[in-house]
């Protein structure tokens, strides 16, 4: 396997050896991974059929970022397709610094929409255009975040709109219309906003 040495701080750099797995479908996303030579691959495996190729990672981009910012496991299996470096933050330092610069957020976001696009491409079908940002631990101020992520993304020429409490009541038909009208629709959940907290999740 691979060993880890700390580099700075809470961040460590480790060789991944070509073959090797990074982290697999369903394995918790405590960490955000950015590849500093070699290369990665990513693949969802189903059963009873052949992995399905989902993209390349390559130096100076993240791993892991997606299931990281929704708080999820992990969906997909990535791999060393050779010979690799690995620097990997926890997921605690990496809130703490955008925290301290909000434009890291704003552009590990702009990558994120990118992939999503660049993957519904290849499928020819709807990757999913709308997102949910919800405070998880610590309690945290997300609109002003989730603005400048939506102002990011329309940069890139995409319609873009952000709904939080103000919409909670609107009725089912409200949403339809607004998912139907822009490219994405960012849906914020601050930690005091109870009526958009599913049940049985915990307070921030």
């Amino acid at each position: 396997m691979f060993s880890r040495e700390r580099v700075q701080g809470d961040a460590t750099w480790f060789s991944l050896p070509g073959g090797e797995t990074l982290y697999s479908a369903g394995d918790p996303a405590d960490q955000l991974y950015f590849v500093r030579a070699g290369r990665l691959g990513a693949f969802r495996r189903t059963a009873g059929q052949d992995p399905l190729f989902l993209g390349v990672i390559r130096p100076g981009e993240p791993a892991g970022e997606m299931a990281l910012v929704a708080g999820a496991p992990h969906s997909a299996d990535v791999v060393a397709l050779r010979d690799s470096e690995i620097f990997a933050l926890p997921r605690d330092a990496f809130f703490e610094a955008c925290e301290e610069d909000p434009s890291v957020m704003t552009e590990l976001a702009r990558l994120m929409i990118l992939r999503s696009r660049q993957a519904a491409g290849r499928a020819a079908a709807g990757e999913p255009s709308v997102f949910g940002f919800v405070p998880v631990g610590r309690p945290v101020t997300l609109r002003p975040i989730v603005d400048r992520i939506a102002l990011e993304i329309m940069k890139l020429g995409y319609s873009v709109t952000v709904v939080g409490v103000e919409a909670a009541s609107a009725p089912t038909e409200w949403y339809s219309d607004v998912e139907r009208t822009h490219d994405f629709v960012l849906y914020v959940a601050e930690a005091a906003d109870i009526a958009w907290r599913p049940a049985g999740f915990p307070a921030g």
